[in-house]
């Protein structure tokens, strides 16, 4: 048994070699494919029986009580790796079969049509990723073209954010005026200007309501968290909290009327008519 062993030993690495020196010579794309696989199956064949009498040659010699199904086991274990090597060996390059589309990969981006027309009409040039160009200039116009507001409305917006800064130029007043009164420990005179401010806060907010958009009512009217304090003197007054409060209401009323002079900020349009 050792001597058929060993001859089928050196049989299967001259097969291996010849297989081997087959692709060397030629590429394994050219060689036909029926030499291939027969090559590589009697190589394969050829290692594998000898390995599997070394084995057993090896089991007899130790006294190790080895199960059969276990032998076996490690037999099928060996001949698959061995196999699955000769298929990747006697496969040619590029044979493999392409990796299937994923169905999360993005479609690949679409041709950029062209359309031109004989009259003087512009060209116009389209696309999933391209701008739209447009005259005989080139023009680069990048999305839908916007007209912005009408001119009736940019008049109608001035008009409204000098309404709006003149509701916060008085609530500015009223609460400077029962500023001075607090520090002076006038109290008499410090409340009777809270209360005119808390009725200009309250003009201010429903103008925002009514005329420009809820949310910019709301901006205005809550305190903001973590806001500092508007004035270090206002740290030792009784109503120190409460003028800081409405001062920074002042800021940010005046911010609001700012974006609705830009056009920036969203207004009631067409403008609530008045009775």
């Amino acid at each position: 048994m050792d001597t058929s062993a060993n001859y089928i030993g050196i049989a299967g690495a001259i097969l291996a070699l010849a297989n081997q020196n087959l692709t060397w010579v030629m590429p394994a794309d050219k060689l036909p494919k029926s030499v291939r696989i027969i090559v590589g199956l009697l190589s394969a064949a050829g290692i594998f029986y000898a390995a599997a009498v070394y084995a057993l040659i090896g089991a007899h010699m130790v006294p190790i009580n080895m199960p059969r199904w276990f032998f076996l086991v490690v037999c099928a274990a060996a001949g698959l790796g061995i196999g699955l090597v000769a298929w990747q060996h006697i496969q040619p390059p590029g044979s493999a079969s392409p990796p299937a589309k994923s169905s999360g990969s993005p479609d690949p981006p679409r041709a950029v049509e062209q359309k031109s027309q004989d009259d003087n009409s512009p060209n116009i040039v389209t696309g999933d990723h391209s701008p739209a160009i447009i005259g005989d200039h080139n023009t680069v116009v990048y999305g839908s073209p916007s007209s912005g507001p009408s001119a009736e409305e940019r008049a109608y917006r001035t008009k409204l954010a000098d309404e709006l800064n003149d509701s916060a130029h008085g609530l500015e007043k009223s609460v400077n005026r029962w500023y001075t009164a607090s520090l002076g420990g006038n109290r008499p005179v410090a409340d009777e200007n809270w209360e005119q401010a808390k009725t200009r806060m309250g003009v201010s907010h429903r103008l925002l309501q009514s005329k420009v958009n809820k949310t910019a009512a709301a901006e205005f009217i809550q305190n903001q968290a973590g806001q500092p304090v508007a004035h270090m003197n206002l740290r030792g007054l009784r109503d120190g909290a409460a003028i800081s409060d409405m001062w920074h209401r002042y800021t940010r009323m005046t911010q609001i009327e700012r974006r609705v002079r830009n056009g920036v900020e969203t207004i009631v349009w067409p403008p609530p008519s008045t009775p």
